[in-house]
């Protein structure tokens, strides 16, 4: 499910500029669909995304905090690189459970089916990680949107006491 506004995708106020491609000899400019990564694939994702407000932010990173200890800790003690992987994996698709449930629900299943090949595996993380990257792209800006918010009121109540 995506929402393109001019060739870019809008999340939640986040939009990602559009890929742009410059033809020196015409000086046109062609616009292409953006990355895979970067769509909205579900309408429970764009609802999801397009809701972010600080407090629920705060809300799920507790959640985080509380649902994924486990995977953090194994991912903070993860002495080799296979190891750092395969916690991060773990990590990742815990987030996933809370912020992308759909994709990581797919996953799970596509995980234990032992007649699914590892190239259809490999998908179904890459589409559940790539939603957690949206979140955390979505979730930044939120936080970025909140400070500068705050920026300019202190800027206006310092102006006003002139």
């Amino acid at each position: 499910y995506q929402r393109r506004v001019r060739g870019s995708l809008r999340i939640g106020g986040f939009s990602a500029p559009p890929d742009v491609k410059t033809s020196h000899a015409t000086h046109k400019l062609e616009h292409k669909a953006p990355h895979k990564r970067l769509a909205v694939q579900d309408e429970q994702e764009f609802r999801m995304l397009s809701s972010l407000s600080v407090p629920k932010l705060r809300d799920l990173s507790q959640r985080f905090e509380s649902d994924c200890a486990t995977q953090l800790d194994a991912v903070k003690a993860a002495t080799d690189e296979r190891t750092a992987m395969q916690a991060t994996a773990a990590f990742r698709t815990c987030m996933g459970s809370i912020v992308c449930p759909s994709q990581a629900e797919r996953f799970r299943r596509m995980l234990e089916d032992k007649s699914v090949d590892a190239a259809q595996v490999d998908a179904a993380y890459t589409d559940m990680d790539a939603c957690v990257e949206r979140f955390a792209m979505a979730a930044a800006q939120t936080m970025a949107n909140e400070q500068l918010a705050a920026t300019k009121e202190a800027a206006k109540e310092c102006s006003s006491e002139d």
